[in-house]
């Protein structure tokens, strides 16, 4: 089986470019078109990218119907990242990992937004 590679996004940067530090949260909530844009963040170094790994799940999906009004979905096509590497299953890695706590959430602190906001400070 063969692949034919085409479709990456080519995005020029344009004016005003915000020459600020910038970090981007992200976690497996991101999908798809989400994957996508954390995928140039990632290739262009656009920023920190702080919380986990997107779903890695990305592309063009095909369903199918089942007995009882039930469908199956699944990818349509095999997607890899910028560099060409494969991204199903593995999705855009945090350059800074952070995961929610018990006692961040009880004590009403965002630990995502947190340590985003020491990332573009330091």
């Amino acid at each position: 089986m063969q692949f034919e590679r085409r479709g990456e996004w080519l995005l020029p940067p344009t004016k005003p470019f915000l020459a600020a530090k910038k970090a981007f949260i992200t976690d497996g909530r991101a999908i798809s078109y989400a994957e996508s844009c954390m995928g140039i963040v990632e290739f262009y170094k656009l920023g920190a990218m702080v919380g986990g790994p997107t779903a890695g799940t990305n592309g063009n999906t095909n369903s199918f119907p089942l007995p009882g009004g039930y469908f199956i979905s699944w990818t349509g096509m095999k997607v890899l990242k910028h560099d060409g590497s494969r991204h199903h299953g593995v999705g855009i890695l945090p350059t800074i990992p952070v995961s929610r706590t018990r006692a961040g959430v009880a004590a009403g602190h965002d630990e995502f937004l947190e340590r985003a906001v020491l990332a573009v400070k330091n």
